[in-house]
């Protein structure tokens, strides 16, 4: 509650995260608009939060590809943060937004993965190009078994509206998402205990 009142958000609302990649073939580039606008004129509270891949910047040391430096999604996202409609976060914290969302609208990156850590529902971006830029179609397979997938604003809000009427992930698809947290992370939350016990117990030894 307190992450979604920082960002000038309703906690009481349902919210839905869309945190795409930046990539030409993935679903910002491709959808975005379409699926940012479509999502604005239903009822949910929506974060958006682009890879900063997608956004103009000053380090002569990104290249990024010129389909996407002509969008100007800073421009895109500003406009309608101004107007109320989304809440463009611009944390650099992604536990912090993850936690707080209800629903992840994402594609291909470390956003699924990490999110899948709740347990929550992903509606995922799936077309052959956007398979094409993966070189390991058993991830994807893996992805595909722990998702819903949507190609476009209608498909996406078509999946949306199905994970709202019954939020509970189903038993098939929280087992997928399951297995790849196991193989992608070494018990999931436990870091912080692990190292305050390794820390005492170098405390210990010192005499």
């Amino acid at each position: 509650d307190a992450v979604l009142r920082d960002y000038g958000a309703d906690p009481q609302r349902t919210t839905v995260l869309y945190a795409p990649t930046w990539n030409v073939e993935q679903s910002l580039h491709q959808v975005g608009a379409e699926v940012i606008d479509t999502l604005i004129g239903h009822d949910v509270q929506l974060l958006v939060k682009p890879h900063p891949m997608s956004l103009p910047s000053s380090d002569s040391l990104r290249t990024i590809p010129l389909a996407i430096e002509q969008k100007r999604w800073d421009q895109f996202l500003q406009r309608r943060h101004d107007e109320g409609k989304l809440v463009w976060v611009k944390d650099d914290d992604t536990s912090r937004y993850l936690g707080a969302a209800d629903v992840l609208i994402t594609d291909y990156g470390s956003t699924p993965f990490e999110y899948m850590v709740t347990g929550r529902p992903i509606v995922y971006f799936d077309t052959d190009d956007a398979r094409r830029t993966m070189s390991d179609p058993e991830t994807m397979q893996r992805i595909e078994a722990a998702t819903v997938p949507f190609h476009d604003a209608r498909s996406c809000m078509s999946a949306l509206q199905q994970i709202l009427a019954e939020p509970r992930v189903p038993a098939d698809r929280a087992d997928a998402m399951k297995a790849i947290v196991s193989q992608r992370f070494f018990d999931p939350g436990a870091a912080a205990k692990r190292l305050f016990e390794h820390l005492s117990s170098a405390v210990d030894k010192v005499p």
